[in-house]
């Protein structure tokens, strides 16, 4: 197994191999992966999952790219007596 890489050289490394592995046959991509894989320490399923992003995206990227601030999932309600539910509505 290789020793640590920065996250810096691990982008780089990704960046230089993504432009190959795209063009790749499927042999020549399995070669490709153990190479990464190598350098990285990487398992092969986020080795696969690096290379198949449509660009290296920073932190907080997402956010820039729609214009928008993520929103929460779930909003909270102060609870409302109904005589429907029970004494609480969701």
């Amino acid at each position: 197994m290789a020793g640590k890489i920065s996250m810096g050289a691990q982008r780089e490394v990704v960046s230089v191999v993504t432009e190959r592995y795209r063009s790749a046959k499927r042999a020549e991509k399995g070669r490709i992966l153990d190479e990464l894989c190598a350098t990285t320490g990487w398992h092969r399923k986020h080795a696969v999952r690096a290379l198949r992003r449509r660009e290296a995206v920073g932190p907080g990227s997402y956010s820039r790219e729609r214009g928008e601030l993520p929103q929460p999932a779930l909003t909270c309600r102060a609870p409302s007596a109904t005589p429907f539910s029970g004494g609480f509505s969701f």
